[in-house]
């Protein structure tokens, strides 16, 4: 894989906007890494809803691509987020006119910029972005840090990798009569409605589409066939537990997840889980991110990933410029103050 940070090469290519359709710019994005599941037009369709507009920048030679999506603020600014970071290969250079070529094509007269970075964490990746003026940001929308795992295409093997307890757990779901089956047709109103029971219980952020049916049907239809959704049931089909993933090639992205109260005293969420790696690598993923932990703030979801075989993997992180440069803490401090406001 391709470093951003090609010290050296590339210098004389500039960033343009890109100002082809949705197909051209997700095959653009498919041949680069790191992948999310936010690079992509479905996600950028997906958050039109809520306000949010996409502006694609590609360098000259299409080695490198970056998805913003932007909202107009106060008449004067312009917020501009990336949560799938830059694909590809670039310079330090390249990181330094990134903000420029974003004025370009969206003019305004305060501009501020968020990428969450998904490439795995290098010092010399983060002494790149410093040296460009960019900085870390005091409120990041999440930890920077994911655990991953292999998926091997034998059931067995992949059942290996558990943990002797989340082993012994998913056989206590087995052993009553709890299975998994992929959901096809899912009952949206129940998902959003097992999800806010998760979110009240863990007291954890507010992720409202999650929470909210007709968002979740907009997600899915936004997604189409990347979309894998397994769910646990009990003998008499009573819907228990589900998890939910983003196919991305070979990889598989965690993005949905829940379990009711009578599912959390049953361990259907290991066979949830189970069944959705199984699932994937039936379809033919060979990795799996399981999408964020916080290790100290949620120790109980990062101990569940780890026993199912996640490995710690540290991103790049979240890396944040304004235009005026002034003017980035203020805007920081007031998404920060927006977001807590709405959780």
């Amino acid at each position: 894989t391709a470093s951003y940070f090609a010290i050296g090469e590339h210098h004389s290519m500039n960033w343009v906007q890109f100002t082809h359709d949705d197909a051209a710019w997700d095959v653009i994005v498919s041949r680069h890494s790191p992948k999310s599941p936010f690079q992509g037009s479905a996600w950028a369709n997906f958050r039109v809803a809520d306000g949010w507009q996409p502006v694609r920048l590609v360098l000259e030679n299409e080695q490198a691509a970056v998805q913003f999506l932007t909202k107009h603020r106060m008449g004067i600014l312009t917020v501009c987020w990336s949560a799938g970071g830059l694909a590809g290969s670039c310079s330090p250079a390249h990181i330094a006119e990134l903000p420029m070529a974003v004025r370009k094509a969206l003019g305004g007269r305060v501009i501020y910029l968020r990428i969450s970075d998904f490439r795995e964490f290098a010092s010399q990746h983060e002494v790149a972005y410093l040296g460009e003026g960019w900085t870390t940001s005091r409120h990041a929308m999440s930890s920077g840090k994911t655990l991953v795992r292999n998926l091997p295409a034998d059931h067995d093997q992949l059942r290996a990798e558990y943990s002797s307890n989340w082993s012994r757990n998913l056989r206590r779901g087995e052993q009553r009569g709890i299975h998994y089956e992929r959901w096809t047709t899912p009952d949206y109103t129940l998902m959003a409605e097992m999800y806010r029971d998760v979110v009240d219980l863990k007291k954890s952020f507010s992720a409202d589409w999650r929470a909210r049916p007709e968002l979740l049907s907009h997600f899915a239809t936004s997604f189409g066939d990347l979309l894998c959704i397994v769910r646990a049931i009990s003998p008499d089909r009573k819907t228990l537990s589900y998890r939910a993933a983003v196919t991305l090639g070979s990889g598989a992205f965690d993005i949905l997840a829940a379990t009711s109260y009578e599912g959390r005293k049953c361990y259907a969420s290991h066979v949830a889980t189970d069944g959705l790696l199984e699932t994937l690598a039936s379809l033919g993923c060979t990795h799996y991110d399981f999408g964020g932990v916080d290790q100290q703030g949620n120790s109980g979801v990062y101990n569940f990933k780890h026993g199912a075989g996640g490995r710690d993997f540290r991103y790049l992180g979240e890396w944040h410029y304004s235009l005026p440069q002034i003017a980035r803490r203020s805007v920081e401090h007031m998404i920060h103050m927006t977001r807590t406001s709405s959780s």
